[in-house]
């Protein structure tokens, strides 16, 4: 019975920080509370939040030459932790494509600027959106931001379910050095940026001043876990604990419609 409660369709997926969630863990505190068990969570309570969540500040903006950039549709920013560099008034440097890294620009060339990075193309001309920004950021350490010209590239819904997805996350981790800010941004914001197509530019061009901030707001993320326990009857052991453990989440559900006998065959 139980199992067919947390697993029913109306639980939608039970994915971390959605109230589908919370539902499952609300009816798993009913039960630990009808079996007398003893509270072990929070300020006396079967509950722990144990995440938090980081979200785009509404007030996040970008602007080049006096034009505001629209957010989501011409920029769409990344988190980088609380260590994300400030770069309102930075001015902007073509620092290379990905398509050719050998002649990306050394790192000092960047330093206090908005590196202008560009994807690489494969034989029909089609820009990798997929660019890896741990290696970009690590690439470019010193920069004040790092803006990728990937987003003329990137699949239809991909922005929604990836790039505006809020961050979850454990309290307390998370990368607090200083790190540059980062965005992906169209070609025609790029071509603002640098007074040119940024695609026939050489590495080392220089563009004008960017105003904008990128900023996040921390959240506790309203997933949570429920804690209890269950007293041992051996004096000896008391002082003993053996920890069983579950995900009360899972992985959400999908909008893409889906032939039912398909997946029936396919299970069978």
């Amino acid at each position: 019975t139980r199992l067919y409660v947390i697993a029913d369709d109306s639980m939608m997926g039970r994915s971390a920080a959605t109230s589908y969630n919370a539902k499952g863990a609300l009816y798993i505190d009913r039960e630990v509370r009808r079996l007398g068990l003893q509270p072990a969570g929070e300020n006396g309570t079967y509950f722990q939040f144990p995440l938090e969540q980081r979200e785009l500040d509404p007030t996040t903006t970008l602007s080049v030459g006096g034009k505001p950039v629209a957010l989501w549709t011409e920029f769409a920013p990344r988190d980088q932790g609380p260590g994300g560099r400030a770069f309102d008034g930075a001015t902007v440097i073509y620092a290379g494509s990905l398509g050719a890294p050998q002649k990306l620009l050394p790192p000092a060339a960047v330093a206090g600027k908005i590196a202008l990075v560009t994807a690489a193309k494969d034989s029909a001309g089609r820009g990798n959106f997929n660019v890896n920004r741990a290696q970009l950021t690590g690439r470019f350490p010193d920069a004040a931001a790092i803006a990728v010209v990937t987003l003329d590239y990137v699949p239809p819904g991909y922005i929604d379910q990836v790039y505006r997805t809020a961050l979850v996350a454990p309290k307390g981790v998370g990368d607090t050095r200083a790190a540059p800010s980062y965005f992906y941004i169209t070609k025609a914001v790029a071509a603002a940026m640098l007074g040119r197509d940024a695609e026939l530019a050489e590495p080392g061009a220089q563009g004008g001043a960017v105003r904008g901030q990128i900023r996040y707001i921390v959240k506790e993320a309203p997933a949570r876990s429920v804690i209890a326990v269950l007293p041992g009857s051996d004096p000896a052991l008391r002082g003993q604990y053996v920890a069983i453990g579950a995900h009360n989440d899972h992985v959400g559900f999908t909008t893409e419609p889906l032939d039912h006998d398909s997946v029936k065959a396919y299970q069978r």
